[in-house]
């Protein structure tokens, strides 16, 4: 479909359709992690909280934080540093673990980051930036 859409309308067109679809879909997700300063968007960081804390503790440890991101948001591009490098800057006070002050202030921008990441990949994966 992707070779025919691009075979009809030129590369140069292509590419910028493609362009434009990454931007429309980039600003729908800047859009909704946005809502976060909301009600509405800090009840969703409390239930991602709530099911990222495995363990019920009241915080998040690393090992549930990379099972959150890569199990549960699907964020499998991540490596281990990359999940070290997000659980250290969301542990402000260093004592090892993420409570929902912290992980409030750090999930926002850390979903906005890796949703426009995850769409992307989805998206080659599916023939749609081929």
């Amino acid at each position: 479909m992707v070779k025919s859409v691009r075979g009809v309308i030129g590369e140069e067109n292509f590419k910028e359709l493609k362009s434009k679809g990454i931007a429309l879909h980039t600003d729908v997700i800047r859009n909704f992690v946005a809502t976060s300063d909301s009600d509405f968007g800090e009840s969703v960081l409390r239930q991602l909280f709530a099911a990222a804390d495995k363990d019920n503790s009241g915080t998040i440890e690393l090992e549930e934080l990379e099972e959150a991101l890569t199990s549960g948001l699907g964020f499998n591009f991540l490596r281990e540093n990359q999940v070290k490098g997000i659980f250290k800057r969301a542990d402000k006070d260093g004592n090892g673990s993420i409570d929902l002050n912290e992980f409030i202030k750090v999930a926002p921008k850390t979903l906005e980051q890796n949703l426009v990441k995850l769409a992307k990949n989805n998206g080659g994966d599916l023939g749609l930036l081929a």
